[in-house]
């Protein structure tokens, strides 16, 4: 990962399924990280090592 997050910015992410009454296309994307050609927006982190949101392969 080229732009690994900080600390910091996982703490800020919502968990997981805190965001499930929120329609797809009103999610916030609260990080965007990039490993190689892929783009990966994240809205939610289970604060372990699971993130949910959309990749760009």
């Amino acid at each position: 990962m080229f732009n690994a997050p900080t600390e910091a910015q996982l703490a800020s992410i919502p968990g997981l399924y805190q965001t499930d009454h929120i329609s797809t296309q009103d999610k916030i994307i609260h990080a965007h990280f990039y490993i190689g050609q892929s783009h990966w927006f994240i809205a939610e982190y289970d604060h372990v090592d699971t993130l949910f949101g959309f990749c760009v392969l």
